[in-house]
């Protein structure tokens, strides 16, 4: 992995209220990956992963985060297909991918990955946002039981892999957040700015 200064360059002087100067870059070739010791005591219903991602390689089966407990198929996973489709896992069932491609290398996308299964509305369970505008247009819809336990808080957590085989990542990843407790919408981590979706400052 290596740390890059800047990702959003040729930024207009004073359009952008906050840049986000660092990334990482993951080498698929490297095996790399971030990771944080077992998580516990987390909420088992709702979280929030967001970040923002640039691809180095197209049409591989990768992951940008994963959580996992240590048991059997105790996983969650967010990352992109061989076709280039968004996924989300929970366990070895596919709960949400997208019918949007992900092919521009030279763009940035902002996804969030928002869980709260007490919803009483199955499709809100599970909410993706890319750019701040949430995405509706799925090849493969399915949800968790109502107040089933979603294994994103309690577990270890990865960043640029899955947890148990390679799928890594191969590309940058910066600003990444995970939320214990709250379902929240794109715009908690960024805004719309002459039709662009840009960050905002989310410390603390």
């Amino acid at each position: 992995m290596v740390a890059n200064e800047k990702w959003f360059g040729g930024a207009v002087a004073g359009f952008y209220n906050n840049q986000v100067s660092r990334s990482l870059r993951f080498e698929q070739s490297d095996s790399p990956d971030l990771s944080l010791s077992s998580l516990s005591g987390g909420s088992t219903t709702k979280a929030t992963i967001a970040f923002w991602c640039k691809r180095g390689d197209l049409s591989d089966d990768m992951r940008m985060w994963s959580c996992y407990d240590g048991s059997g198929t105790n996983r969650n996973q967010i990352g992109f297909l061989s076709g280039d489709t968004l996924n989300v896992q929970i366990g070895d069932t596919a709960m949400r991918t997208t019918n949007r491609v992900f092919r521009d290398t030279s763009a940035w996308y902002h996804i969030v990955v928002a869980f709260d299964s007490s919803q009483s509305t199955a499709n809100d369970r599970i909410k993706i946002y890319v750019n701040g505008v949430q995405e509706t247009d799925f090849s493969t819809t399915s949800n968790p039981s109502q107040d089933a336990d979603i294994k994103a808080n309690n577990g270890k957590i990865y960043w640029g892999r899955r947890e148990t085989s390679s799928l890594y990542f191969d590309g940058y990843l910066a600003e990444c957040v995970q939320i214990d407790g709250s379902q929240l919408a794109g715009t908690s981590f960024g805004e719309f700015k002459e039709g662009v979706f840009i960050p905002i400052d989310i410390s603390g």
